[in-house]
């Protein structure tokens, strides 16, 4: 992390069980810990759904390629947009004994269509259940979440029942299992 870089020091208690007089040292050992270039773990994209943001840390001049997809070709923070699956390459101005690049894939998956079902009128202190869909199903399993979370059963499934106190418009947000988001 971050937050590790520079001065650090592990220190060691070791003790012997001899008898009848315990043996006990403390060492400390000084490590320093120098910044390198870090792109992040790989991500994945599906073109309907949210942009990709790459970040990476360690220096302060940064190259990335391919350009393909990418918002800027020179900044920290890219917003990746690729076509197909692609690894993206970063250089950094760092020349310590570190790395200075490192490699970032984003996949493109697949793209599906979540449904949040109809919309229903019930009476003050009634109840109606929500359905969710996603399409096509070959995308799955999918993770659903609505909001707002007030008056419902449970935000987290799929068909939750909702008892809304007032009216309500109820959003769901569809996962895929490679990780596209769609509402």
């Amino acid at each position: 992390a971050s937050t590790d870089i520079g001065v650090q020091y592990l220190t060691l208690n070791i003790q012997d069980d001899g008898c009848p007089i315990l043996g006990t040292q403390y060492l400390t050992i000084i490590i320093d810990v120098l910044d390198g270039t870090t792109a992040g773990t790989d991500r994945y994209y599906c073109p309907s759904g949210q942009d990709v943001q790459l970040n990476v840390t360690g220096g302060t001049v940064f190259n990335w390629s391919p350009s393909a997809g990418l918002s800027c070709t020179t900044c920290s923070n890219p917003v990746a947009t690729p076509s197909s699956t692609t690894s993206y390459i970063v250089t950094s101005d760092l020349s310590s004994s570190c790395k200075n690049s490192d490699t970032v894939t984003v996949f493109v998956v697949n793209d599906f269509t979540p449904i949040a079902g109809i919309d229903d009128t019930i009476c003050l202190n009634e109840a109606t259940q929500l359905n969710a869909a996603a399409i096509p199903s070959g995308e799955g399993p999918f993770t659903y979440f609505w909001t707002p979370t007030a008056g419902l059963s449970d935000p987290a499934i799929i068909n939750p029942i909702a008892s809304p106190n007032n009216s309500t418009t109820y959003t769901v947000s569809v996962t895929s299992a490679s990780g596209c988001i769609l509402e």
